[in-house]
């Protein structure tokens, strides 16, 4: 007997088998195979000991059941002890997401012999309340091991009165390994389409939503029988149905069908922005089908669903909500597609998603990203277009000089026609005012550097940073005049206000910042270093360390017309952010 053993055999006399197996986890090769050895040989009972494993004490939970879950299949124990040990264990874990893990290793256990599968499925007929957990497991377990019977027990328990049979029994169908057996595919199928007519509770429809396009993938010629039931399941309109939908985006989104993609777009846009686990689930799915090449239907469904939540409108909607789509559409070089549509839209919903995703670009990204029209979006034939999209990039993308530039100078570009003078004209005019005015560096600049090979443009471009010049060389031949400076005491006032509304924004920010939970914040009277003591490698005293202080900032371009005429200029952006195209 080994020193191992020994020690078990009297941890178990002393009954404190699990605190040395929780001690003894990291060594749990050896461990395992002791422990197996051990029972199989009637030594130690480690059945009946995890029936004691709570989730409450000093040990750990998960990492001592993760023994069991390992060696459950190699043991040699009654059917009926061990379903008793697994239920306990499962529902001890809660709602953790490795709560199943558990069940995974007892469906191994019960498909080593034939008979646990048959007798465990009569312990749960008899005693539905201790074991319901346990039928989804058996029925996949009693399924490796003869395929018909189990596939009509499951059948027959979708018919069952009891609605935690026809729950686990309709999950079955889709934890059942048909192995390209399509006849047993299509026997699942059906039983999914006589369950949908009948009058089912909500956990029904989430299950079979879930279990039709588990069969789909096992059999891809079944997709319009498939599209039908999850029509009808989704039909009913409950939460459990439009969850379900949304999981089969987060899933598999990239191999959906487009006839079932259809569906689930259809009635996805009924979820409310307050469902935030699916509405989680239908941001990744998204995020997944813009590089599959579904990139209209993504479009329209997400417009569909914004429009329908303008309740819940805010200004970093798809920083908060979207976070995933947001990076995919700006990585699939998406973004100057969706500006063009939704600001021509001009839904504000649409149009501060755009912002938004903007921002999240320029932050993620550090820099501004370039944008140009998107011809393809809208009637080029109709010049007032351009300008509508012109003021829409200039109420919603104003704190963003490149973009908003970018844009402008290519509807320029896309304008340019004969027959549009004076469209021409309004594009320059907004480009003047609203931009090189605000941004004189940073879009002058940007357009300095622009490398145009249509001539007319260049020149127009041209035209439009001469007359820049000149405003700035007659704002400076005017001179100093006094009565335009405000006071000393005005300017500390002003700043007093300025540096509250800073510091009330800097906390603001900080309660979100994931740095608290890294970093400790001090204030530093005076100095250059920072000094703490680490310990020396093998010695027993401590060295002092100093680190440098370091300077980190941000700039931020501050609009020339906000500190001239701000009430003007807030004006004008909110008459751009408000105006619609009216529609004859």
């Amino acid at each position: 007997m080994t020193i191992l053993q020994t020690r078990l055999l009297f941890a178990h006399q002393q009954n404190k088998l699990l605190e040395v197996i929780d001690e003894l986890y990291y060594q749990e090769d050896e461990l395992e195979e002791e422990l197996i050895y051990l029972h199989n040989h009637k030594s130690i009972d480690i059945i009946s000991t995890f029936k004691q494993l709570k989730n409450s004490g000093s040990l750990d939970f998960f990492s001592t059941r993760r023994i069991l879950e390992k060696i459950l299949p190699e043991l040699e124990a009654d059917i009926l002890e061990v379903m008793k040990c697994v239920v306990h264990l499962y529902r001890e874990a809660g709602q953790d997401f490795v709560a199943h893990t558990i069940l995974e290793s007892f469906v191994k256990f019960c498909a080593i012999e034939n008979t646990r599968p048959k007798i465990a499925i009569e312990y749960i007929q008899k005693q539905p309340n201790d074991f319901i957990e346990l039928l989804v497991c058996v029925i996949t377990a009693g399924a490796k091991l003869d395929m018909e019977y189990y596939l009509t027990q499951a059948i027959q328990f979708t018919k069952h009165p009891n609605s935690n049979f026809r729950n686990g029994a309709i999950h079955s169908l889709r934890t059942i390994h048909y192995s390209g057996k399509s006849e047993f595919v299509e026997q699942a199928l059906a039983c999914l389409e006589t369950c949908i007519i009948q009058d089912i509770d909500e956990q029904d429809t989430w299950n079979i939503i879930r279990s039709a396009f588990d069969l789909y993938r096992e059999n891809n010629l079944l997709a319009e029988r498939v599209t039908k039931v999850i029509d009808i399941a989704l039909s009913k309109g409950n939460d459990f149905a439009l969850r379900a939908a949304a999981e089969l985006l987060y899933f598999y989104a990239e191999e959906t069908p487009a006839i079932v993609l259809d569906k689930l777009f259809l009635y996805l846009c009924r979820v409310k922005f307050s469902n935030k686990t699916t509405i989680e689930n239908i941001d990744y799915g998204i995020s997944k089908l813009l590089p599959s090449g579904h990139i209209q239907k993504a479009i329209d469904f997400l417009e569909q669903l914004l429009l329908a939540n303008q309740e819940y409108l805010s200004e970093n909607i798809f920083r908060d909500v979207f976070d995933s789509t947001s990076r995919s559409f700006i990585e699939n070089n998406l973004l100057s597609r969706l500006a063009t549509r939704w600001f021509l839209r001009g839904d504000r919903v649409l149009c501060e998603a755009v912002s938004s995703m903007c921002g999240l670009a320029a932050s993620a990204y550090e820099r501004d990203f370039q944008l140009t029209i998107d011809m393809s979006e809208f009637d080029t034939s109709d010049p007032i277009f351009a300008i509508f999209i012109a003021r829409k990039a200039i109420g919603y993308l104003f704190s963003h000089p490149i973009m908003m530039t970018s844009l402008l100078v290519s509807l320029l570009q896309h304008t340019h026609d004969d027959n549009v003078a004076n469209e021409l004209s309004l594009l320059s005019s907004l480009l003047f005012r609203f931009v090189l005015i605000n941004y004189p560096e940073i879009a002058g600049n940007y357009l300095k550097q622009l490398q145009l090979s249509d001539s007319k443009t260049k020149n127009l471009v041209e035209s439009i940073l001469k007359t820049l010049e000149d405003y700035q060389t007659d704002l400076k031949s005017v001179g100093n005049i006094p009565e335009l400076y405000p006071s000393q005491t005005q300017l500390e006032t002003y700043h007093r206000c300025f540096n509250q509304q800073v510091e009330t924004s800097m906390k603001k920010a900080e309660k979100k910042s994931v740095l608290r939970d890294l970093v400790k914040k001090q204030v530093i009277l005076c100095g250059r270093k920072t000094s703490h003591y680490a310990p020396e490698a093998g010695l027993n005293h401590f060295q002092r360390m100093e680190v440098p202080l370091a300077e980190h900032s941000m700039t931020m371009p501050y609009p020339y017309l906000l500190s001239v005429s701000p009430f003007e200029l807030e004006y004008n952006l909110r008459i751009f952010q408000v105006e619609r195209l009216v529609k004859n």
